[in-house]
């Protein structure tokens, strides 16, 4: 039995279907590295939507890097300052990038006024609460911190 090939099938403006296929297939399980061939005889347009989808899971791939870099520096690592460097200008992608600096920003805020006053206390200073801005479990802990530095100051003491 001979073995069949078939030519790819294309659209009216010569996109590879079989690679659309793939492209979203690959999209959908969060593997950014497919690219698109830009192939002789595409037509301009085949040609601009190949390399714009290029383009995109280029960006794709490194949001995910940087994402991933902030994420392991500041949660793993307890490195504080890491921001997500991307050219995202506007859109959904730019707000998602500015949420998660903010994030990395309040929390390296919180942390460094935390620590400032921890050290002033394991140095019998007893002046410097802590004074930022904090919400949830991280107001908790403040509360509590700023309480035991409350009850150790000299003046206090009653």
């Amino acid at each position: 039995m001979a073995a069949t090939t078939s030519a790819p099938v294309r659209t009216t403006d010569g996109i590879d279907v079989d690679q659309l296929h793939a492209f979203t297939r690959a999209l959908c399980r969060g593997d950014f590295s497919f690219r698109f061939a830009i192939a002789p005889g595409m037509s301009w347009k085949a040609e601009e939507v190949a390399i714009g989808l290029n383009r995109h899971l280029e960006q794709m791939q490194q949001l995910l890097v940087e994402v991933s870099r902030v994420c392991d520096e500041l949660g793993s690592s307890g490195e504080l300052g890491p921001q997500v460097e991307h050219t995202f200008d506007t859109g959904q992608w730019k707000h998602v990038v500015d949420a998660i600096n903010r994030m990395a920003a309040n929390l390296t805020k919180q942390l460094r006024d935390m620590n400032r006053s921890a050290r002033c206390m394991a140095s019998g200073d007893y002046t410097r609460p802590i004074t930022c801005d904090c919400r949830g479990e991280t107001l908790e802990l403040k509360t509590a911190l700023n309480t035991v530095m409350d009850r150790q100051r000299p003046d206090a003491a009653g």
